[in-house]
């Protein structure tokens, strides 16, 4: 199956002024969007509201009109639109919770849709009452799916990033689950952070359901000693020191669902001919005794290390590895599926804003870095990366609140240096010409909060801009 990108579908449509419009006015688009069971607005290249569904003139009490200015829709809609009016200014993403007049909460969600050339073509606006996202996280931590909710975080944004991708492996997804409704093993190989625990609770979901158990095993959080009592449990008094009594083992414990081995490549090699024998039988003997018990379970592997190598040095069993990867799937850099990077990012933000309590947003120069950035730790670093901006900023994050690892990899030709500031003789135009406004502006008002209020920045800008002049 062939998932395609946005830039995919933007390369293959030829789109002019007069077509866009076009496209907005189709009566059959409306007809479409009117099923629909949210709100959903689309703004054109004029800032017009050129499209608003049924549901959307519910939630907004408000009924389209010709040429209706956008700005007039922020003052006259039943929801509180100012983000969205900072979201559509700054032509980035933004998704947060929101409250109607009549008090309903809402998912709102903004999107900018841009040409090849990163010019506005529509602005993509949805507003869903039926997201209880305080329900869904108390859903899942009662299930026991998941520790906590950056777990359902990791797997919600993985969920983006691996339906999407523009590799030729795209399908990978849909082969996973295909071999786990056969009870084949799967291998899950790539880089640190790219993923594979979220595409392991991913492909077990859809394969076994959402009541069978999920069991991750991290193999290198284990020491060698204990290793074995960990996996397959241990009757009492089995060794010193073993609980009074005995304990169930990991396999055990996903009897009927999935083991997720993460990190295979750490299991102590002299631990391998029992988890080899256990894949060959799946019978379960607990240490201190010799009654065996038949285990039904679903086995998914992950390494971040080339375990073909490890073979050829004698740090793994050839055999093992051959019982553990029936089916190898290779989770990509996120380097390498870029186009997914804008999803994750807006997912990440709502999360962000969600813990912090009060919204933000990217401006246009932090936001073209974000989509620039190589992040070799993967989906793993951007999402720290968004949480030291959320920490760093007030209400809009700038290049300047970007940790200095991701400035110092930014290219000279983007115009940055590594603290941020900007190599080109135009930006040092406007650099003075901002100090000399906010220095009259905190003469006139008196404060540097007042001048900050009056200039629609955070106080913090002023402050740093400030501290540079000296």
């Amino acid at each position: 199956m062939k998932f395609h990108t946005h830039s995919e579908l933007l390369n293959s449509f030829k789109y002019t002024y007069e077509s866009a419009q076009a496209l907005l006015a189709d009566p059959a688009l409306k007809l479409i969007t009117d099923a629909l069971p949210y709100g959903l607005i689309i703004l054109d290249q004029r800032g017009v509201t050129a499209l608003m569904n049924t549901a959307a003139e519910r939630i907004n009490q408000l009924s389209l009109q010709k040429d209706f200015p956008f700005r007039r829709f922020v003052r006259e809609s039943a929801v509180n639109c100012e983000e969205i009016l900072k979201s559509y200014q700054q032509m980035t993403p933004l998704q947060y919770l929101a409250n109607s007049s009549n008090g309903e909460d809402m998912l709102v969600s903004t999107r900018p849709i841009l040409d090849k050339n990163g010019d506005p073509l529509f602005f993509v606006i949805t507003q869903n009452i039926s997201f209880d996202i305080n329900g869904l996280a108390q859903r899942r931590a009662s299930s026991g799916r998941f520790k906590s909710l950056a777990d359902q975080d990791a797997l919600d944004a993985s969920k983006r990033y691996l339906l999407q991708p523009s590799s030729p492996d795209s399908y990978f997804l849909e082969k996973g689950i295909r071999a786990m409704k056969m009870k084949s093993r799967i291998l899950l190989t790539g880089e640190s952070g790219a993923g594979k625990t979220s595409t392991a609770r991913y492909i077990h979901e859809q394969a076994m359901g959402m009541d069978k158990p999920f069991i991750h095993v991290n193999c290198a959080s284990i020491p060698d000693t204990l290793f074995e009592s960990e996996l397959f449990g241990y009757e009492k008094g089995a060794f010193t020191g073993a609980h009074h009594r005995g304990k169930i083992g990991f396999l055990e414990a996903a009897n009927g669902g999935t083991l997720f081995l993460d990190e295979i490549g750490e299991i102590p090699l002299l631990s391998q001919p029992k988890l080899l024998q256990f894949l060959e039988t799946n019978t379960v003997q607990r240490l201190g005794t010799t009654a065996t018990k038949n285990i039904q379970v679903r086995i998914i592997s992950a390494t971040n290390k080339n375990l073909l190598e490890m073979i050829s040095r004698g740090e793994f069993r050839q055999d093992l590895y051959y019982r553990l990867c029936v089916i190898e799937l290779k989770n990509p850099p996120l380097r390498d599926t870029k186009d997914v990077i804008p999803q994750l990012i807006e997912h990440f933000l709502a999360a962000l804003i969600q813990r912090r309590g009060t919204a933000f947003s990217l401006s246009k120069d932090c936001y073209k870095l974000l989509l620039e950035y190589d992040y070799p730790g993967n989906i793993r670093e951007l999402q720290n990366i968004l949480e030291h901006i959320a920490v760093e900023c007030d209400d809009v994050a700038g290049v300047e609140h970007l940790p200095s690892s991701v400035m110092a990899k930014a290219p000279a030709s983007n115009g940055y240096m590594a603290d941020g500031e900007s190599t080109e003789g135009l930006k040092k135009q406007v650099h003075d010409f901002e100090a000399t406004v906010i220095a009259e502006a905190i003469e006139k008002y008196g404060s540097k909060r007042q001048a900050a209020l009056v200039l629609g920045v955070d106080v913090a800008t002023i402050t740093r801009k400030t501290q540079r002049q000296l």
